[in-house]
């Protein structure tokens, strides 16, 4: 794999970016992640770290790329992060190239049972990949073949966020049935949608509407987010 991140210090958040972080987290409903929760030891720098997922994960849209949130948050907690990214492609969707599902993908990963925690995010692009309930079944896929793959890992899933200013009816049910996958296989779930993560007031100011992707302030904004629902999670 590549990509790692060896305990690098993170840069400072911007003032722009955490006037973000401060006004979106009062928005609401939250929290609204499934509280499955995990141990607090998984925060210290040098866990070894799997992020697996689409575009997103890879920083697209962000100067440079390694500005992404997937790399922002294992240098925030100081792990030992790898970053694996298949744009364009989700749950059900292949892609435009057709590189496999979630779940081909992360069967084709090598194993790895030194592995503490796997990131798996994503589901934006299963917009296009068939009907929104096969959603649910391809996930526990996906999510089986990375328990088999990194056998005492800890799974988390961080659902997806949308990439225009309305939420799309099939985007929500999609998410719904991802929160509700989740739930039943025992994992915690991150909803950047229920959280309102992104929304009318902030959308401009962290979206590059041109590569309907976050910007760099937006990964910035996405990674703290992501870091303070990944400290409520880790409560034992």
């Amino acid at each position: 794999m590549s990509n790692a991140i060896k305990n690098q210090t993170p840069p400072p958040v911007s003032e722009k970016v955490a006037d973000f972080a401060t006004q979106n987290s009062t928005l609401k409903p939250r929290p609204t992640m499934a509280q499955v929760t995990f141990s607090k030891s998984l925060l210290e720098p040098g866990t070894k770290v799997l992020i697996f997922g689409d575009s997103w994960a890879q920083g697209y849209a962000a100067t440079p790329i390694s500005r992404g949130f997937a790399y922002l948050i294992g240098e925030t907690f100081g792990w030992d992060a790898e970053v694996v990214h298949r744009g364009g492609t989700g749950y059900t969707n292949p892609g435009p190239q057709d590189v496999g599902t979630y779940a081909q993908s992360i069967a084709a990963l090598q194993e790895d049972p030194t592995m503490q925690l796997v990131m798996i995010q994503g589901g934006l692009n299963d917009i296009y990949g068939g009907k929104s309930t096969d959603v649910a079944t391809a996930a526990s896929a996906a999510w089986a073949a990375a328990q088999e793959r990194f056998p005492n890992a800890q799974i988390v899933v961080l659902g997806p966020a949308q990439s225009t200013k309305n939420i799309q009816t099939v985007l929500r049910e999609i998410d719904g049935n991802l929160r509700m996958a989740a739930d039943h296989a025992s994992l915690p779930y991150i909803s950047p949608i229920n959280e309102v993560w992104i929304n009318a007031q902030n959308y401009d100011d962290v979206f590059n509407v041109e590569a309907f992707h976050p910007d760099t302030d937006g990964h910035a904004y996405f990674a703290k987010r992501l870091e303070e629902d990944i400290r409520t999670l880790a409560t034992k």
